[in-house]
């Protein structure tokens, strides 16, 4: 909770700033930063819910491959935890490639978007 004297210097400060109807620089750069922090958000989901997705898919097919006479008889039922992280692992370079690739883009982006600001609002 904000003490009495916090409340008075926010007041204060917000009638200093001027009122505008239309976007201010500060506007566009906290919105652009957001943009910034969802996009490597969603790009940190899409890895992860493609790995998992992989993980799925070589799950239900090393599933599918043991025999029902493997099933009954206790072997190979429930495939062993290596061997599922081994059929993970095989596709972990694709996966570090595209995390490469989409955290120099968006540091190229940040880092455009900045020369832009600053050189329109400096």
């Amino acid at each position: 909770m904000q003490s009495n004297n916090d409340q008075i210097y926010l007041i204060h400060f917000q009638s200093k700033i001027p009122k505008s109807d239309k976007m201010t620089a500060l506007g566009i750069y906290v919105i652009a930063s957001l943009i910034f922090i969802f996009a490597a958000l969603f790009e940190y989901a899409f890895i992860l819910f493609k790995k998992r997705r992989k993980a799925m898919v070589k799950a239900k097919i090393s599933l599918k491959s043991v025999s029902g006479e493997e099933k009954k008889s206790g072997k190979a039922w429930p495939p062993d935890l290596v061997d599922l992280k081994l059929l993970e692992a095989e596709n972990i370079y694709e996966d570090a490639i595209l995390d490469q690739v989409a955290f120099f883009l968006y540091i190229i982006a940040f880092a455009l978007f900045h020369l832009v600001y600053w050189f329109i609002h400096w």
